[in-house]
């Protein structure tokens, strides 16, 4: 592994902690930071799977009751990974 895909791991390791502990705002500051410094560290989301990122992020907006942008990110994680065990029923 290379030190950038540490560093924007340890980001969103953090958005994971703020989320559990129900800061949504801060857990989302935390994810977009991990998302940011992977796109600007050009490291390919699809080989790393940092699908699970957008899941995180989808996961937070539902939990702020904000569907729209729920589903936005949760429909970027299955594009990154449509295999991912934890896609739903194609159906919804």
């Amino acid at each position: 592994m290379s030190d950038d895909v540490c560093i924007a791991g340890a980001l969103v390791n953090m958005g994971h902690l703020y989320r559990v502990a129900g800061a949504y705002d801060d857990a989302l500051d935390y994810y977009e930071q991990g998302l940011q410094y992977a796109n600007t560290h050009d490291f390919d989301v699809r080989t790393t799977n940092w699908n699970n990122v957008h899941e995180s992020i989808g996961i937070v907006y539902r939990l702020k009751d904000m569907p729209d942008s729920s589903i936005y990110y949760l429909q970027n994680a299955m594009q990154i990974d449509p295999e991912n065990q934890m896609t739903p029923d194609k159906s919804w």
